[in-house]
């Protein structure tokens, strides 16, 4: 009953403190200041496409329609989108009979985008002139505006889920990007073309709300000790057998007690990760631990005197091994083998052949535990055992052969007898010691925003939720907006007698908020608070510092550009900065596909950690451009990449035993992969299925990506492409069959050569010249075998041979390619889409970039002071 007459009392303060003043900022936006506004009437409005007010119809919307629209579109679009072919599922019947902007302003801006962009009319249809384009887009434009002033307005939105966890980091000074991440099970954000920050995709439901108040709860109870935090901090000591009575020889004791040893990866089905059977409910507390663990890498250079399940590829073991560490759950997996419910601490390289103290400060929940897995270790048990006994039938005379006994019992003991010298004859990881000490209330700030190192007896409620509610709104507040959070303080505080509880209930109120989740932003020119959090949340996906706070108190930042763009310098040179880069990489380019791409029995793929290593292969290429502000167009044709240890096996460089394990190192480009972003892995296997590849799939993804283009969707009557798995005939061939139907014709051919050019690469970014069949167990010999060919024309007849000549092709769209970086950075900057209205602020940014050098970081300085930016 406690808990529900909490959560009730916290919905009662949202209607309170939020509902009323924001229902009167949209009723203000929306054109309805100083008149009642009914939940109804402002249900209506925002249900209405427009949102806006009822326009009657008037000379100047008589004179568009007549004189512009009617006239346009029944000359150049109504042949195909009409009521019979659809083409594109448009039809613009509708806007051809009457024109009601009101009604159809998103179906009218779509129209005026398609045509912006080049992409209508087709061009083996009947052209407009330049001028005649101009003047269309014109009308439409003015039409829009005279209809909806505020159609270009971003929309009210909340934080998106990085924002939200980032921003709780931040307030509570956690310095962990994952303290809190693991709170609550989330939904992911719904994306629209990518973007996770658009606020018309950000939708706001009863059950989220509900995640918001548990997660505030769950937060503030990690942050506020019950008990006095020495009473928490304990520290424990384990020493080998960490598993005891395990006959699996992964994890078997060697050296009486003194240590145990890992030998299998952690890939195998059986038990595959180390873990302290005495240590296996985990932590008590939420909170910092200190990790000291005593280990030894054993054999990395040892012979491949027996191959066991042939994972050992010829001279791999030459890199430096490594333990990969993870927080586990047995409440909610098995800490024996990998689990969903696994968080990936870290992983690090050890020293040859003598032991090794690793200290790690790692965040844990609640009940976690700690896991040990050995990427470089043998395959399955059963792989090895079965390989083990095919060893033994070809040496007859090997010392490992136990003689005088049945067939059966012979192998039982060579077995016993290979795993018991199994230390001495490959690659093993060594565990003498585990510590686990925490939690470290005492060495963190933790605490500090809200105790401030007092006691909750001296605490002074008032004051400390007036100074935080300031911090988490992110502006300062009125009195009439913090009063309900204050008087239901007091309240709690004069029934329980419990300052703690009064300030828990205070706080979840606060992070329940709206205020808190939403950004708040005044409609027309920002003010000082709205810019710096805009500002912050573009560039670092969090709230905004002190100091850009300080600089809003004193309105420096609108008044001055010389200072906004000293901050966007200082904010660019902080390390939150890869937020961007990671936005830039995960929404623009697409990476974020990468995390739903499950690769076809690739155990390679998985043991090295590609799917993370590939990943920042992209990021710290897109961080090097950035700091560095080298020129945009090194997103296409740089001629270099950042590549780690197994990044360079991976590509198959010989001297990859010579790269760092944790970090990446600039190198000039790949022999025969394509320069710029073209020839990262973790892009290719992100545009593929990890199984097969589809030109339609790359070639849509470069002609969205890198040309600013948006396709319609594909008609409803044209059937899917399956593929032909005898590669008896290629895609192309297919494809080219395809084509031959004129619905498809007119959009394949936009990008199609795109996807060709990129079929010499497979679903994880490999080269290749030739399909196979992919039929398993089909010996070398009988597999059908089909060159690839990676030559193209483009729609305006530019020919190529292969990727990396179409590179050169796309080297020449250089003020193509500069409005599309452009525009992402801007969809970033204000979550909105961009649209045909907005190609005046594009133009202008555009511009200003151009004469500033075309630098990446250029980019970002000029999109933060355009105008569009700084308004809503």
């Amino acid at each position: 009953m406690k808990k529900l007459h909490v959560k009730w009392g916290v919905v009662l303060l949202l209607l309170l403190v939020f509902c009323k003043p924001q229902m009167k900022l949209v009723a203000e936006v929306r054109g309805f200041e100083n008149k009642p506004v009914e939940v109804v009437k402002l249900k209506e409005n925002f249900d209405d496409s427009l949102g806006a007010q009822s326009i009657a119809t008037t000379e100047k919307e008589d004179h568009f329609y007549k004189n512009s629209l009617k006239p346009f579109l029944s000359r150049y679009c109504q042949d195909c989108h009409n009521a019979d072919k659809r083409k594109g599922k448009f039809d613009i019947t509708y806007l051809t009979q009457k024109a009601d902007v009101k009604k159809y302003i998103s179906f009218l801006q779509e129209v005026a985008d398609q045509i912006s962009a080049g992409d209508m009319p087709p061009e083996d249809e009947p052209q407009a002139s330049a001028q005649e384009t101009s003047n269309f887009i014109s009308s439409i434009r003015a039409e829009i505006e005279r209809t909806n002033p505020y159609y270009n307005q971003s929309v009210l939105r909340r934080l998106n889920k990085d924002e939200y966890f980032n921003t709780l980091n931040d307030l509570f000074y956690m310095n962990d990007d994952n303290a809190f991440r693991d709170t609550v099970g989330f939904p992911p954000d719904q994306r629209k073309h990518g973007v996770t920050n658009n606020g018309e995709a950000l939708i706001t439901s009863g059950v989220l709300v509900d995640t918001y108040i548990k997660a505030a709860r769950e937060v503030i109870d990690q942050v506020l000790p019950v008990v006095e935090v020495k009473k928490k901090y304990s520290r424990v000591v384990l020493k080998p057998p960490f598993l005891a009575n395990v006959r699996d020889f992964s994890t078997s004791i060697y050296g009486k007690k003194n240590y145990q040893d890992i030998v299998t990866n952690e890939i195998g089905p059986r038990i595959s990760h180390l873990y302290a059977q005495k240590f296996a409910n985990g932590v008590k507390y939420d909170g910092y631990y200190t990790v000291k663990l005593l280990i030894e890498a054993k054999n990395r250079t040892a012979g491949n005197k027996i191959v066991l399940g042939g994972q050992m590829s010829k001279g791999f073991i030459k890199n430096q091994l490594t333990v990969r560490v993870y927080a586990g759950n047995s409440k909610l997996g098995i800490l024996a083998r990998k689990s969903s419910w696994d968080r990936f601490l870290g992983e690090y390289s050890l020293p040859d052949d003598k032991p090794h103290q690793l200290e790690l400060k790692v965040w844990l929940k609640k009940s976690e535990s700690l896991k040990f897995g050995f990427p470089m270790g043998l395959d399955t048990v059963k792989k090895s055992k079965h390989n083990f006994q095919k060893y033994l039938q070809k040496n007859k005379n090997s010392p490992l052969n136990v003689p005088n006994l049945s067939e059966g019992r012979k192998a039982a003991s060579s077995w016993s007898k290979f795993t018991s010298q199994y230390s001495q004859l490959y690659p093993t990881l060594r565990f003498y010691r585990i510590e686990v000490a925490g939690p470290l209330f005492n060495s963190t700030k933790i605490v500090n925003p809200i105790l401030k190192g007092q006691s909750y007896t001296d605490l002074d409620l008032e004051k400390t939720i007036a100074d935080f509610s300031e911090r988490a709104f992110r502006r300062p507040l009125e009195p009439a907006e913090i009063q309900p959070i204050q008087s239901y303080v007091k309240s709690t505080y004069e029934k329980t007698g419990s300052k703690r509880e009064a300030l828990v209930n205070g706080l979840v109120a606060i992070l329940s908020s709206p205020q808190f989740y939403y950004h708040f932003e005044n409609p027309e020119q920002l003010d000082d608070y709205a810019l710096a959090s805009r500002l912050s949340y573009f560039l670092w996906s969090t709230m905004p510092d002190e100091r850009l706070l300080e600089l809003a108190k004193s309105k420096g930042l609108s008044s001055n550009t010389a200072v906004l763009l000293k901050e966007v310098e200082r904010m660019l040179n902080d390390p939150r900065s890869d937020k961007l880069v990671h936005k830039l990489a995960d929404q623009w380019l697409g990476l974020h596909k990468l995390d739903f791409i499950l690769p076809d029995d690739e155990k390679e793929y998985r043991r090295l950690n590609l799917k993370h290593h590939s990943k920042y292969e992209t990021y710290e290429f897109l961080k090097y451009i950035l700091n560095s502000n080298r020129k945009f167009m090194d997103i296409i044709n740089a001629d270099y990449t950042f590549l780690n240890s197994n990044l360079a096996y991976y590509y198959g460089l010989e001297n990859y035993d010579k790269f760092p394990t944790n970090n990446y190192v600039r190198v000039k480009s790949i022999k025969n992969r394509p320069k710029g972003v073209f020839g990262h892995m973790g892009l290719l296997t992100a545009t593929a299925n990890g199984v097969d590849t589809s030109p339609i799939i790359r070639g849509v993804w470069m002609y969205e990506t890198f040309l600013g283009k948006t396709l319609p969707p594909p008609p409803d009557a044209v059937p899917a492409i399956e593929p032909d798995i005898r590669n008896a005939k290629t895609i192309r061939d297919q494809l080219e069959k395809h084509r031959e139907n004129a619905a498809c014709f007119s959009c394949h051919q936009k990008f199609d050569h795109f996807g060709f050019a990129l079929e010499g690469f497979d679903e994880l970014g490999r080269l290749r010249t030739h399909y196979t069949n992919g039929v398993k167990n089909v010996p070398k010999t009988k597999l059908i075998k089909v060159e690839i060919d990676t030559s193209g024309e483009t729609a305006h007849g530019e020919k190529f041979n292969d990727i990396h000549s179409l590179i050169d092709i796309l080297s020449q769209k250089e003020n193509r390619f500069r409005d599309v970086v452009v525009k992402n950075l801007l969809t970033l900057a204000v979550g909105r889409e961009i649209n045909s209205n907005d190609s005046e602020a594009i133009a202008e940014i555009s511009s200003n970039l151009k004469a500033a050098g075309d630098g990446l970081a250029d980019a970002v300085k000029q999109v933060a002071l355009s105008k569009a930016f700084m308004t809503k």
